[in-house]
């Protein structure tokens, strides 16, 4: 079974329900205030859903035992209990999406999960399936409970963002843990380019940060340079032409012939806007007390 693009389902006990299907396509849709988004209720299914939107449901997805579920370049939001619940040994990958604002991102039990390229943030709690073994690359996760990661295996592929470091898992060198939202510095969920809402990082350490060697496009864009960390890409380039430091908080000060009275990122544009693009000049400033002690 195939929905066709542009598919717009709205209202009801459960937008997609299914039994005795082998395989299910959902592409460039949307599925807006249900109960349940998709059911699948028979065993060994196979259920793709790409360049698509669930948001303001009871629950997202839910798929039964011994099935696939593969979700890329799509959002899942708003969603009551969990955006994601995954049945017994079944095998979950997520590429290049985000699953934000729900309580639980992804519930699961004696599966595998496979996440790649993906912003699962402000939930409640991100993966619990404490019998599941998951693997993570190149996606920021920032939930709100103590552990973002429940599982019973945890290996890390590297280029990961955490707001946590649990001490039982082992992380990647290029894994970045304990880091605050103000770092991560992601935008508003919204539409970035795409077919799906985005929350696109800004200056900060998710852009141009991820994995070299990925050339995959990100869920709202092709790439510039270097992919950013998470499912969206910042289209405009960055470029830190200046750090500096003024001292018994004398303001204003000047950095790079521009003058600053505050601490933080200050950005000038260059030149004009290019298909919604720009190149960003960025001087880091720091205003700090200086106490000097004569004896």
């Amino acid at each position: 079974m195939v929905f066709k693009s542009g598919t717009r389902l709205t209202q009801g006990i459960a937008a997609i329900y299914f039994y005795n299907i082998d395989t299910l396509f959902i592409k460039n849709s949307v599925i807006d205030n249900y109960g349940s988004g998709i059911l699948a209720r028979n065993t060994y299914t196979s259920v793709h859903v790409s360049n698509s939107t669930l948001q303001n449901c009871y629950e997202g997805i839910n798929v039964t035992n011994y099935s696939d579920l593969s979700i890329s370049h799509s959002s899942i939001i708003n969603i009551d209990v969990q955006a994601i619940y995954v049945g017994y040994l079944t095998k979950l990958k997520i590429h290049q999406s985000t699953i934000a604002n729900n309580n639980i991102a992804i519930y699961g039990n004696q599966g595998t999960i496979d996440i790649t390229n993906s912003t699962i943030v402000n939930n409640q709690k991100g993966v619990d399936s404490r019998s599941s073994a998951c693997s993570i690359k190149g996606s920021i996760l920032h939930n709100t409970s103590d552990v973002n990661v429940d599982v019973s295996t945890f290996t890390s592929l590297g280029y990961n963002i955490f707001n946590d470091n649990e001490s039982s898992y082992t992380y990647h060198a290029t894994d970045l843990t304990n880091v605050n939202s103000v770092a991560i510095n992601l935008g508003d969920l919204k539409n970035n380019g795409g077919t799906t809402m985005t929350m696109v990082p800004g200056f900060g350490v998710a852009t141009n940060s991820g994995d070299p060697s990925d050339v995959v496009d990100a869920q709202n864009s092709s790439l510039i340079g270097i992919r950013d960390r998470g499912a969206a890409e910042n289209c405009n380039s960055f470029y830190l032409v200046a750090s500096d430091t003024a001292c018994n908080g004398i303001t204003p000060f000047v950095v790079a012939g521009i003058s600053f009275d505050s601490t933080g990122n200050h950005y000038d544009t260059i030149g004009a806007i290019a298909n919604g693009c720009d190149s960003i000049n960025v001087v880091q400033a720091f205003i700090a007390d200086t106490t000097i002690d004569t004896v």
